[in-house]
């Protein structure tokens, strides 16, 4: 004889099981993506998915995830009741115990591969859950405020024009992201200010037969880069939109010119901004940087409330002595153009 347990449920009955599951707050969207309407389910997590984060269950193994259709596939009892008794935001409490501060989680427009690279991070690696941070040191979770999400390693870059690859430091500070030829190289080759970017995403496919590729999108370019791993991928990812959070989140509204100390901006611009050399009558001028490159670290960096105002900064700069124009041999024309084009030269870091 069936016991209770083996009951199997199906059709119509389990479709009004379903029904009522469903309609618990917090399992009528993807507990992975936050879609809408899921259709499957983890029966060994307790956990309602979408279509898309259910394949990657899949890929996860049945010792860590076992997945099941709402609609076509037999429930016993036991597995019913396990999702009653768990569910989306009950499973959160254990998944997703330890967040990292300012966290964004991959939404349903996201790659593929951002969302598989989390859902390893929380069921594989089980990263955000207590027992995985039971270890840390007080020295790891500081008391006071979070600070601004910081990263630097190796990255393979694709060329704007000439599409070649090259391998490049990178490191994020603050809201800028700089890449050099190496660790050693003080001079960045270019810099990414993350209150320009408009997306940052995982490569949804191969790019020329290379995996792990993650586009940054700003509204002159779109940086394609690749990643060492799907980890390491995940993590730069990850990093940019924390930063890009917390900017939104934790900086003050924006600054005017009479709110800013200009000695003090002088002081940051050296290491703030890319420093290049300009060459003018045979004569090199160091210490040079261009107009736009500066504005985007003022509001990035300095929050100035907009880029009129950040014109009027660099043209204070230049009534008090601290830069000149670049691009003449007496510094004539003294005003500040916001452009990738004009150059200025930083004369002194103090006043």
């Amino acid at each position: 004889m069936e016991s209770p347990s083996d009951e199997l449920f199906k059709g119509d009955r389990l479709a009004s099981i379903m029904r009522e599951l469903l309609a618990v707050p917090g399992n009528n969207c993807c507990a992975d993506c936050c879609e809408q309407e899921p259709r499957w389910a983890s029966a060994s997590l307790g956990i309602f998915v979408c279509i898309a984060c259910s394949g990657v269950h899949r890929s996860l193994g049945v010792h860590v995830s076992r997945v099941k259709s709402i609609q076509l596939d037999h429930w016993s009892r036991d597995e019913v009741q396990f999702m009653r008794d768990q569910g989306n935001v009950k499973a959160a409490t254990v998944w997703e115990a330890r967040l990292p501060p300012f966290f964004v989680r991959p939404g349903p427009a996201d790659s593929i591969v951002l969302k598989e690279q989390f859902i390893r991070a929380k069921y594989e690696h089980k990263l955000y859950t207590l027992l995985a941070t039971a270890a840390a040191s007080a020295a790891d979770s500081p008391s006071g405020p979070p600070l601004l999400p910081h990263k630097a390693g190796m990255l393979t870059k694709q060329g704007a024009v000439v599409k070649n690859w090259k391998r490049r430091y990178f490191e994020l500070s603050g809201s800028l992201l700089s890449y050099h030829v190496s660790d050693k190289d003080a001079e960045a080759k270019g810099v990414i200010s993350l209150t320009d970017v408009t997306l940052v995403d995982a490569m949804p496919t191969l790019l020329n037969g290379r995996a792990f590729c993650f586009q940054i999108v700003t509204a002159s370019r779109t940086w394609i880069i690749q990643a060492a791993s799907g980890q390491d991928l995940y993590g730069w990812v990850q990093a940019m939109r924390s930063a890009q959070k917390f900017l939104c989140m934790t900086l003050p509204a924006g600054k005017k010119v009479a709110q800013i100390d200009i000695r003090l901006v002088s002081a940051q611009m050296s290491t703030g901004i890319p420093i290049q050399k300009r060459k003018l009558n045979r004569r090199v001028i160091p210490n040079c940087f261009q107009g736009s490159a500066a504005v985007d670290w003022m509001i990035g960096v300095l929050r100035i409330e907009s880029r009129d105002e950040a014109v009027r900064l660099g043209k204070a700069l230049i009534d008090q002595g601290f830069v000149r124009n670049a691009d003449s041999e007496d510094g004539a024309f003294q005003e500040f153009i916001d452009s990738p084009f004009q150059l200025y030269q930083l004369l002194k870091t103090s006043g």
